[in-house]
């Protein structure tokens, strides 16, 4: 039964990784298209934030490891966090540039980081 409890624990824990970083992602586009009195995405926008997601989904798997030991320093765990964030940023650095993505600017990765 603990078992059981602790990888539902898991689970969520990686689907509120996920959704913080792709409601993040979500918010940057709405604000950087505020200006524009349609703010429709196009299909290119909608490809690139599957790719993201799929990429995030996937750098969270292997960096982040929830363990049920106690004994784990707060100091490794950050160390993932910080790996895995900078990753996550990387990716998205890469997938912006490679789709032109124009709402994912500079200033705009820096605030997806620091989020």
């Amino acid at each position: 039964m603990i078992q059981l409890r602790h990888q539902l624990l898991v689970r969520l824990f990686r689907l509120v990784d996920q959704l913080v970083l792709l409601l993040t992602a979500i918010a940057i586009i709405q604000l950087s298209s505020a200006n524009a009195a349609d703010a429709t995405p196009d299909a290119r926008d909608l490809v690139g934030i599957a790719v993201l997601t799929l990429g995030w989904i996937l750098i969270f798997d292997a960096a982040i490891h929830y363990q049920a030991d106690r004994f784990v320093a707060l100091q490794t765990q950050l160390k993932d966090l910080l790996k895995a964030t900078c990753a996550a940023s990387f990716w998205l650095l890469l997938i912006s540039a490679a789709l032109s993505l124009e709402a994912f600017t500079a200033q705009a990765i820096v605030v997806f980081f620091t989020i």
